[in-house]
């Protein structure tokens, strides 16, 4: 579980970031129905926002509301697993990647 560890970029825990750009990445390679990318979008906007402060627990937060709305998650089993990120949606998570600081190696 992501957090109380020492003070990264923005203000973060590094365990909170970590989390974070893991899940975003992980976001790029997903495939949903259109109206799953719906929900998918508004909660990497929500994750984007929280990105833009130092609130720990917020982008805590937001990252655990796109985890929840993931297809993994969100599709039956079985079911065809549909496209891949729109363009504007693959945009803004990259721009949250950034956002963030790319993961160092």
């Amino acid at each position: 579980m992501p957090g109380g560890d020492e003070t990264a970029t923005g203000g973060f825990s590094d365990g909170t970031r970590r989390h974070a750009l893991q899940i975003l990445a992980e976001a790029l390679g997903w495939r949903a129905h259109p109206v799953l990318w719906r929900d998918i979008a508004e909660a990497v906007e929500e994750l984007w926002a929280a990105a833009g402060g130092t609130d720990s627990a917020a982008l805590a937060a937001a990252t655990t509301e796109l985890e929840a709305v993931s297809p993994e998650r969100a599709n039956p089993a079985g079911q065809d697993s549909g496209e891949p990120p729109p363009k504007p949606v693959r945009e803004r998570i990259v721009e949250t990647q950034h956002r963030l600081g790319k993961e160092k190696k």
